[in-house]
């Protein structure tokens, strides 16, 4: 079996589990604009309205909207990598190093948390 494997995966799979994103330090810096960002947005949108089909033969055709690719590598975690400490007093022994789409999933951390303070924002008024 090749180490290199690809699969089609949903968001909610992309970001759920006991890993923890790292972004290595020979990657880039943040650099999307607002027009990449508009793009990402755009794509989510398509992709929930095409949930919302009500006719299952529909849904099945557009079931998923591409978000781009996500090269990520499962390793257990160094003494060396600043992830390697507690977290929520749990220790973190696993991480997922980001080789390819940290642009993307920078800017879904930042849009999830822009939403939960706006949402607790709104709950707490």
């Amino acid at each position: 079996m090749s180490i290199y494997e690809g699969a089609s995966k949903s968001i909610g799979s992309y970001l759920q589990g006991e890993t923890y994103f790292f972004i290595p330090e020979y990657q880039r810096k943040y650099s999307w604009s607002e027009r990449n960002v508009k793009e990402l947005i755009t794509d989510i949108e398509i992709g929930l309205r095409s949930l919302t089909i009500a006719q299952e033969e529909k849904r099945e055709k557009n079931s998923s909207t591409y978000l781009g690719c996500v090269i990520d590598w499962h390793r257990d975690a160094k003494d060396s990598d600043y992830l390697a400490e507690h977290i929520n007093n749990k220790y973190i022994n696993k991480v997922r190093e980001l080789i390819d789409g940290q642009q993307r999933t920078s800017t879904l951390a930042i849009l999830s948390s822009r939403l939960y303070l706006k949402l607790e924002k709104i709950l707490l008024t």
